[in-house]
C-alpha cells in the first residue's frame, strides 16, 4: 500500500449559468477573496499558490508517495476541473476556451511538482486535447512538468487506449472522449434504488449506457437531452 492524496490547489469561485445561452458567469464576490483556497484575493482568474505550495510539502513531509493534482469545484466551477465542449446537464456553458483552463491546470500541477520534486505529481485537465493527449503528457512528463499524467473522462470512452498507444502510436479517434458530458450528466442523476446511475459513455458504448440513459430522459423529460446520435 501507498500513502496517495488528490488534492485541489485552486478553487476559483461558484459560477451561475446566464440568458439563454446559459453561459457560466461568476457570482457577485467581493475582494480581498479570503476564503478562497489558492485564489488571487484581488482576481479570482488568477492563482495564489502560497498555500497549495506549502501543503504540497507538508504532504511530502508526512510521507505520501503519490499526489494527483486538480482545480476547482466539479459542482460550483464545472468548467475549471474539467475543460468541456459541452456541460453537463445542469452545468452552464464555458466561459473561457478550453484550453485557457487547460493551461491553468497544466500551469499549476507543475508547480507543485516544482515544489515537492521527490514526490510523483499526477496532473490532470487532459481529455478535452481528444487525440492529441498523447503529445500533450508525453511532453509535460519530458519536461519535468508532472512525473505522470493523469486520464479520467477518457478511459471511459477509450478504456483500452494503454494498449491501443503501445500497439499503434496513437488513439483510435473513433473512441476519443469528445468531452460530450453524459458521463457527468449520469453519474448526477441521483434517482435511482442505488443512488446513482453506473457511469459510462452513452455516445461511444451504446449498447450497455444507451439504455442506461433512455431510462434516465424518461424520468426527467424537461431536462436531459436527447441519446446521442447514432
Amino acid at each position: 500500500l501507498i500513502l496517495a492524496s488528490r488534492m485541489n490547489a485552486y478553487d476559483s469561485v461558484p459560477h451561475i449559468p446566464q440568458g439563454d445561452e446559459r453561459i457560466g458567469v461568476p457570482i457577485e464576490h467581493q475582494t480581498p477573496l479570503r476564503s478562497l483556497f489558492g485564489v488571487d484575493e484581488q482576481n479570482y482568474l488568477r492563482e495564489d499558490l502560497t498555500e497549495p505550495l506549502q501543503v504540497a510539502r507538508w504532504l511530502a513531509e508526512w510521507g505520501i508517495s503519490l499526489l494527483n493534482i486538480t482545480i476547482g469545484n466539479p459542482y460550483a466551477s464545472p468548467h475549471v476541473v474539467r475543460p468541456a465542449e459541452y456541460p453537463p446537464v445542469d452545468g452552464y456553458h464555458c466561459p473561457e476556451h478550453p484550453l485557457i483552463g487547460i493551461a491553468r491546470h497544466f500551469r499549476i500541477a507543475q508547480a507543485i511538482q516544482q515544489a515537492v520534486p521527490h514526490v510523483p505529481v499526477i496532473g490532470s485537465g487532459y481529455s478535452w486535447l481528444q487525440e492529441f493527449v498523447l503529445e500533450f503528457a508525453a511532453a509535460n512528463v519530458a519536461s519535468g512538468a508532472v512525473q505522470l499524467a493523469g486520464l479520467g473522462r477518457a478511459t471511459l470512452s477509450h478504456p483500452d487506449f494503454v494498449r491501443t498507444a503501445r500497439e499503434t502510436g496513437k488513439l483510435n479517434r473513433k473512441l476519443v472522449c469528445r468531452t460530450f458530458s453524459y458521463c457527468t450528466g449520469l453519474m448526477r442523476a441521483k434517482d435511482h434504488p442505488l443512488g446513482q446511475y453506473p457511469t459510462g459513455c452513452p455516445p461511444f458504448d451504446k449498447e450497455v449506457y444507451d439504455p442506461i440513459w433512455k431510462e434516465l430522459q424518461a424520468k426527467r423529460k424537461d431536462s436531459v437531452p436527447p441519446s446521442p446520435p447514432k
